[in-house]
C-alpha cells in the first residue's frame, strides 16, 4: 500500500496527542489512487483536534487556519485537496499567513 509522510508544525502537534517538542513526522498509509482530502478526512474522524483546527467534516475543506503543502508546492497551486497522492509523496501542514500593508 502507498505511504507519504505527514509533517506537522509544532503548533499544531498536540491534535495528533503528541507531548513532545517539535515537529511531528509520521508515514500514512493511503490507499491507490487517494486523495489529499481522503487522508485529511480520515485524519479528522481520528482526531478531534485536527477537525477542530485544521479539516473542517462538514464543508470538506480546509478551516482557513492552515495551508497545506504537497512535495515542496502549495496545495491549491497543485489543484487542491482532491490531487491524488503518489507513493512517498509529503504533505506539510502549516498555519496560514495573512496581512501586511
Amino acid at each position: 500500500m502507498p505511504t507519504v509522510r505527514l509533517e506537522v508544525l509544532p503548533w499544531l502537534t498536540r491534535t495528533f496527542g503528541a507531548t513532545g517538542p517539535g515537529r511531528l513526522v509520521r508515514e500514512e498509509e493511503v490507499a491507490p489512487g487517494a486523495t489529499v482530502r481522503d487522508l485529511f478526512e480520515r485524519l479528522a474522524g481520528q482526531h478531534q483536534g485536527f477537525a477542530e483546527l485544521v479539516f473542517d467534516q462538514n464543508s470538506r475543506e480546509l478551516s482557513g487556519l492552515v495551508c497545506a503543502i504537497l512535495n515542496d508546492t502549495l496545495l491549491d497551486i497543485q489543484g487542491g485537496l482532491d490531487v491524488a497522492f503518489a507513493d512517498g509523496d509529503t504533505i506539510l501542514i502549516v498555519p496560514a499567513f495573512s496581512g501586511g500593508s
